[in-house]
């Protein structure tokens, strides 16, 4: 029997690696903000308690000084006057980190989809290199399959064999092969040989899984990977101020490099 060669599949290119880094950075910065945008309604909800409590304690402390008090009120004063500026300056930082998320989310948008961009582009030049390879050895075997079936049908003829094999669409063993007409359609009932689980630990299959791997992972990176504003995601009555402003365009994606989309 005649050993078969594996195929030889392209490696992944430096410039994909370098775009599937470039595409998992920014989507780890866009996690991290919508961890923020989540976790932000509670934390103002609790500085804004913790400034209403710290003003409540001065007022008391203030209306209790009017009265006949203690000779130390006025540096009990002068604490919560200090505890009520701390609790004001922790609800005011928060309240410009909520000003400034949507900003920042519009920013990563258009980093993600430049950086999507120039995935796109070095996924399809794997995605072609691979397929022609592929594609090319198919060629090759359907050469090899036309001149077999060019002569078991000379030799069906001649000897006056089963000739169903010759109508069937998909590979099989011409042993076996029986024809199969039914409603609008004609199967085979022979075992389709290229359809065997064998054939998925081949040296054929298994050369090919390096090439098959970066293209899962870019893909999944292809997916909507997009801030969402918290204008459209929190209800009336709960929302926080800050901009709502949409995404306002994004760079183009590079195009030094040519190639055909993924079908």
């Amino acid at each position: 029997m005649k050993k078969q060669i594996p195929a030889s599949y392209p490696a992944p290119h430096d410039e994909l690696i370098a775009a599937i880094a470039d595409c998992e950075t920014v989507a780890t910065k866009l996690r991290t903000l919508e961890a923020a945008v989540r976790e932000l309604p509670g934390k103002l909800a609790r500085a804004e308690t913790a400034v209403l409590e710290a003003e409540q304690k001065l007022a008391s402390k203030e209306v209790e000084a009017l009265l006949p008090s203690p000779d130390d009120i006025d540096l009990e004063i002068a604490t919560l006057e200090d505890d009520v500026e701390r609790a004001r300056a922790a609800a005011a930082r928060l309240q410009r980190q909520s000003e400034a998320l949507d900003s920042t989310g519009e920013k990563l948008n258009a980093e993600m989809q430049a950086a999507q961009g120039a995935l796109n582009l070095e996924l399809n030049i794997l995605v072609d290199e691979a397929r022609d390879v592929l594609a090319n050895r198919i060629v090759e075997k359907a050469d090899e399959l036309g001149e077999l079936y060019a002569a078991y049908g000379a030799f069906a003829y001649a000897a006056g064999a089963n000739a169903d094999w010759l109508h069937l669409a998909h590979v099989s063993d011409p042993r076996h092969a029986m024809q199969i007409i039914g409603t609008g359609r004609t199967s085979d009932a022979a075992q389709n040989i290229l359809s065997q689980p064998k054939h998925d630990d081949s040296a054929e299959a298994k050369s090919i899984r390096p090439a098959l791997q970066p293209m899962a992972k870019a893909r999944a990176l292809l997916k909507k990977h997009e801030y969402t504003p918290r204008a459209q995601r929190i209800k009336p009555g709960n929302s926080l101020r800050g901009s709502s402003h949409g995404p306002n365009g994004v760079p183009d994606a590079p195009t030094n490099r040519s190639a055909g989309g993924v079908r």
